[in-house]
């Protein structure tokens, strides 16, 4: 896992899947129009929505960083960089889902705050997932709220 200082309110944990391990996922990207970002926002936090808007935006960043071409210019311009934020319980439900998605082997950005404002440093608040196909995850996320 890759690990860096994203910026002083954020740090952030990236999977280290390499680009040829998610070529071979996307394929030609058939269906990308179904190709999303998904933010878990941890509700047991009781973040105010502006902080849950920047750790949501923090994700995001990382997702679209660490993502192949291929696939990112797919998902802006096909799929029209759809995101779809869902409510998770607490750590253990992140943490569960983490690793279920890196078992399939799908992009995943887990944002550690730093501590500055509202909650404890260190503390996990988002799970980004993606850009993937929905049908790809339905089995992992299918049952979780919206935010």
């Amino acid at each position: 896992m890759g690990k860096s200082n994203h910026n002083r309110t954020s740090k952030t944990q990236t999977s280290s899947l390499n680009t040829s391990t998610l070529n071979a996922r996307v394929g030609s990207i058939q269906g990308s129009e179904d190709l999303c970002i998904y933010l878990l926002v941890r509700r047991d936090l009781k973040m105010p929505k502006g902080k849950i808007a920047a750790q949501c935006g923090h994700a995001i960043e990382a997702l679209v960083l660490a993502c192949p071409k291929n696939l990112l210019k797919a998902y802006q311009f096909e799929a029209g960089s759809r995101k779809i934020c869902l409510s998770i319980t607490n750590e253990e439900e992140l943490d569960s889902i983490q690793e279920k998605v890196q078992s399939q082997h799908i992009l995943y950005h887990k944002v550690k705050d730093a501590g500055l404002t509202c909650v404890k440093p260190g503390t996990c608040t988002v799970l980004g997932l993606g850009p993937v196909r929905s049908s790809s995850i339905r089995e992992i996320i299918g049952d979780l709220k919206l935010l």
